[in-house]
C-alpha cells in the first residue's frame, strides 16, 4: 500500500514548502492557498457511488495542510476524518498536495493526490478496495 502512496505523490515535484514552490512556478502572490471551507462531492470510480461532501482545510505548518473531510456514504452514513497534506509541488496547473490516512482494518489505508486552485480542489484517491474522486468548489 505505501507503494501506492509513494507512486500517488511521485506524480509531482517534491518540495517542502510554498516558498520552494513558487520557486518552480513564479510568483509566490500567484500560488493557490488552500485553506478555507470547500464543498463538492466524492466519487467512487469503482462502484459508481457519490455523496456530498465538506471540508475545512488549514495550514499545519513545514508545507503542510490538515484538511477535515466530512459527508456521507450511501446517502445516510455519515464520515469524517483528518488528513495531513504535503505540499508536492506546483505549477500553472495549481498547488499540488499529497497524503494518506489509515481508515481502520476495514477500509484501509487511503492515499490522496490533490490539485488546488484559487477556486477548486480536485483530488484522487486510492486504497486496497476502492478509488475516485473528490472535487469541491469554495464555499
Amino acid at each position: 500500500m505505501l507503494a501506492s502512496c509513494a507512486a500517488l505523490a511521485a506524480a509531482f515535484v517534491s518540495v517542502g514548502d510554498l516558498g520552494r514552490a513558487a520557486a518552480m512556478g513564479g510568483d509566490p502572490a500567484t500560488i493557490a492557498e488552500p485553506t478555507g471551507c470547500w464543498s463538492g462531492e466524492w466519487r467512487s470510480c469503482r462502484s459508481g457511488h457519490h455523496g456530498p461532501l465538506k471540508a475545512t482545510i488549514s495550514p499545519c505548518g513545514d508545507g503542510k495542510y490538515r484538511a477535515e473531510f466530512r459527508g456521507r456514504f450511501f446517502g445516510v452514513f455519515p464520515f469524517r476524518y483528518d488528513v495531513v497534506l504535503n505540499v508536492v509541488g506546483a505549477d500553472e496547473q495549481g498547488l499540488h498536495l499529497a497524503g494518506s490516512k489509515h481508515l481502520g482494518r476495514l477500509f484501509g489505508t487511503f492515499c490522496f493526490a490533490a490539485t488546488v486552485t484559487d477556486c477548486r480542489f480536485e483530488a484522487t484517491y486510492r486504497s486496497a478496495k476502492d478509488n475516485g474522486t473528490f472535487s469541491m468548489g469554495r464555499r
